[in-house]
């Protein structure tokens, strides 16, 4: 299965348009988040791990959690890499 993408203006505060706000059924490992916000682009990555810390689907998040994508996209920022 391929991963799906998210597009959101925030990453957390369980309104929508917040990446936490997605339902967590609906969520797959590998999934990713953009976050478009005026001060540039930031990329998430869907993990389905109960090790790694991260930011939590509000509803039925088992052990989801979207971690940032090293990298920030922003109108004077230079790209530091990351992977996909």
């Amino acid at each position: 299965m391929s991963a799906k993408f998210y597009p959101a203006v925030a990453a957390q505060g369980g309104l929508v348009g917040c990446l936490d706000a997605i339902d967590g059924a609906e969520l797959a490992d590998g999934d990713r988040g953009i976050l478009l916000a005026v001060g540039g682009l930031a990329c998430y990555r869907l993990v389905d791990d109960p090790e790694q810390e991260g930011i939590p689907p509000v509803t039925n998040p088992g052990d989801k959690r979207w971690i940032e994508i090293p990298g920030y996209f922003g109108p004077d920022t230079a790209v530091d890499g990351g992977t996909w």
